[in-house]
Order: C-alpha cells, then structure tokens, then sequence
C-alpha cells in the first residue's frame, strides 16, 4: 500500500496518457479518456490512481454507475454536481447556470453548467462503471464529449467492455478527442511483485510471525507462477486468492503451489460470483 492507495502496476503507460490529457485541458484542449476491461481488471484502480495524481490546480467530480440505480434519472449527474451546489451556494448556483438559452433543455443545460464550472478551475470528470448509469446521464455525457474539445476539461469513463455496453458508450471511440485504454491482464512479473507484497514474511500484510518459531522464505518463482496462471492476471481475482492464502498460512511451512491449487477455485470462484 502507498499513501492509502494499493499497489498499481503495468499501468505506467494508462497513467501517462491520463496526464496527458490533463495538460491538454490545461491548454484549453478537451478530451475524453474511456478506460474498459473485463470484470476485475483494475478499471477503479487506475481512476482512483489518476485521481490521487492530479494537482490542486483542478477539481475533480466523481459519480459511479449502480445497477439497482439504473432508473434513477439523472442520477449519475446528481452524484457529480450536488457536491458543487452545496459548496457555491444558491447565488454561486444561479450563475453557474447562465448562459442555457432554453431552460428546458435539461442536457445542453447542463453542458453550460460544465462549461461554466470550467471556466472558473479545469475539471477532470470521473465516471466508473459507466455501463450501469442512467440513460439520461448517458445522453448528457454523450453531449458533453461531442463538444470537449474547446473546454479545460477531461472526461474519464470507466466501463466494462462486451456486446452488452450502452449505445453510447460504445460510440464514445469515434470521437477525435477520445483515447481508448483497454486494460490487460497484469504480466507473470507484476503478478509476482503482488504475490511477494503480500506474503513475504517481512510485508506489512503477512501476519507477524511467533518469535518461537521459524518462518518460511519469501515466495519463490514457480509460487508466484501458480498464482499468475490461477488467476490469469486478473487483479481482483489475485486479491481474493492472496488474501485466502494469507489467511490459511502456516508461516512455519513453505509456500508451495500446491497450496495455490487447494486454494485458488474457491476464494476465486466465491469473488467472481459476489462481483
């Protein structure tokens, strides 16, 4: 764990092309950056990574799809400006507000609202698990990042990719000012720094061991190996197999990948059915 935050790797490249794109909003250069993977891929870790990188120099509005949400109207968009109005006040609010020529145009409304807000701190907008978001907060999204290009605001989409995505979002890659980061799977070498991270004897997340007794070494390639090609990379799926070793551990007795193999299908199987 660093600063609160777990561990990210194999993400150096994602991470870049998200500041990137905050130095283009800097300049006055919108864009929108759509983060998409499988289930457990590390979509939420890499939002919460870049938002602990960016300066006090932008304001970050965050919401998050839900699934029992889906017909809440408008609710993704409540989630990213409630916190805004009750900060600035009604008088602040109203001013926010102008410049929408038809006060019944709730989504190009709003986009003077986004516009507005902008033109006072650039904005980084994070959306995650945006496959899950309402439709009427999808319209607006959609109508936002057709006409980012000239505001100071970067507008970051976290959905989970297959057949079954929004319409929307789907379309959101023909967009000039959209970067596509397809998330991969974590490589055997990333997989074995976690593995060690957590089960080493001397890591902060390996239970201390008795004085009384001897520990076992750290764990070794072929350990670690057993732990990548169980969970295929997957980060989530890693998590709950190391956190069920860690669990079961006897730190007098060496890890070995056997272990991994009693261990692997059931914490495995029980986090992707509760995901």
């Amino acid at each position: 764990m660093h600063d609160g935050l777990p561990l990210i790797l194999d993400r150096d490249a994602e991470l870049a092309a998200v500041s990137d794109a905050s130095r283009g909003a800097a300049g006055g250069d919108g864009s929108v950056v759509l983060v998409t993977g499988p289930d457990g891929i590390g979509k939420t870790a890499l939002m919460r990574a870049a938002r602990a990188g960016t300066g006090t120099a932008v304001r970050v509005l965050t919401a998050r799809g839900m699934a029992l949400e889906q017909d809440f109207s408008f609710g993704i968009v409540r989630q990213l400006f409630e916190p805004v109005r009750a900060a600035v006040g009604p008088g602040g609010w109203d001013e926010l507000l102008d410049g929408g020529s038809d006060p019944h145009a709730a989504t190009h409304g709003l986009y003077w609202l986004t516009a507005n807000l902008a033109a006072r701190q650039q904005l980084l907008i994070m959306v995650d698990d945006a496959h899950w978001a309402d439709a009427p907060s999808l319209r607006w999204l959609s109508h936002l990042a057709a006409r980012i290009e000239d505001l100071p605001v970067v507008l970051m989409v976290a959905a989970r990719s297959g057949p079954d995505l929004p319409e929307v979002i789907d379309e959101l890659p023909d967009l000039p000012s959209c970067t596509v980061l397809a998330l991969r799977p974590l490589s055997a070498e990333a997989t074995a720094t976690l593995v060690r991270a957590h089960l080493s004897p001397a890591s902060d997340d390996a239970p201390a061991p008795d004085d009384t007794r001897e520990t076992s070494e750290e764990p070794d390639d072929e350990f670690c190996a057993a732990c990548h090609g169980a969970t295929g990379g997957n980060p989530f799926l890693l998590q709950a197999l190391l956190v069920a070793l860690r669990e079961a551990r006897d730190t007098t007795v060496p890890l070995t990948p056997a272990m991994v193999t009693a261990a692997g299908p059931r914490p495995v199987a029980t986090a992707a059915a509760r995901r």
